[in-house]
């Protein structure tokens, strides 16, 4: 993306604004479907939720309003963000743009907890079709669902749970994968019988780059979110996301 931009931005005019730009590119290329994912810093929980008047969300409240003046709109369109859009004034303008100009729309906020993986990072998404496309259940068009049963099989009944109550939402990690699926290399694979191995012996050596001093474990533990590798689940984590508890996320192998 980074490379398009500076390629699309190279062919224009230094004194161009970003809006010039956005006109230029969406009426150019007449994109059939369009995955747009703008700044969740206006939405967050932990942010100021300034929503739609953040300058950070004019980027994307510009895009949508672009759309009604087009003349090849796009087919489709898929958003992702924070969870926190859901209440924001910049949904409400979307929503009443997609119905302005004949869009159907289904709304989810879902984990990657509900499809098997043990990763906890609860998101917002948006699916849109422009009319005549339709989506194959239209009895959930207009809803925000935190379900995920349009997505499954019916033969996946050990992730369906999430479709029941809440009690039984908690049964959903069981159907998760391990975190040892994901790992690039699992030391628990390193036995002893191994050591006599010159190269699993700097496999295990090399490790110590990765090893948390006792005495940051012992201060900041209880803020950590210390997982396994037969774990079922860990917190989302990112650099700015270690200010808050329970997103120090360690990794223990023994």
């Amino acid at each position: 993306m980074r490379k398009y931009w500076k390629h699309l931005t190279s062919m224009i005019e230094p004194m161009m604004s970003t809006s010039t730009i956005l006109v230029i590119g969406l009426f150019r290329h007449a994109a059939d479907a369009w995955l747009l994912s703008p700044p969740c810093q206006p939405y967050t929980r932990q942010g100021l939720q300034k929503h739609s008047a953040d300058a950070r969300a004019s980027s994307f409240v510009k895009i949508l309003e672009l759309i009604p003046q087009m003349q090849l709109p796009p087919k489709m369109l898929f958003i992702e963000n924070v969870v926190g859009f859901e209440v924001s004034d910049t949904r409400k303008h979307m929503l009443g743009i997609f119905a302005r100009t004949c869009f159907v729309t289904q709304e989810y906020i879902l984990s990657p907890l509900q499809f098997g993986i043990p990763y906890s990072r609860p998101r917002y998404f948006c699916l849109a079709k422009k009319k005549p496309l339709c989506f194959m259940d239209a009895s959930l068009n207009g809803q925000l669902l935190q379900r995920p049963c349009p997505f499954l099989k019916l033969e996946d009944s050990t992730l369906m749970d999430e479709c029941l109550p809440e009690d039984a939402a908690e049964e959903s990690l069981l159907s998760c994968q391990p975190l040892r699926n994901f790992l690039e290399r699992s030391v628990s694979e390193i036995d002893y019988e191994d050591a006599c191995d010159d190269k699993k012996v700097k496999e295990r050596s090399d490790l110590g780059k990765f090893s948390v001093p006792h005495s940051l474990i012992d201060r900041w533990g209880k803020a950590m979110d210390i997982v396994y590798p037969d774990s079922k689940r860990c917190c989302c984590f990112k650099k700015l996301l270690s200010l808050y508890q329970g997103h120090w996320i360690l990794a223990c192998y023994f």
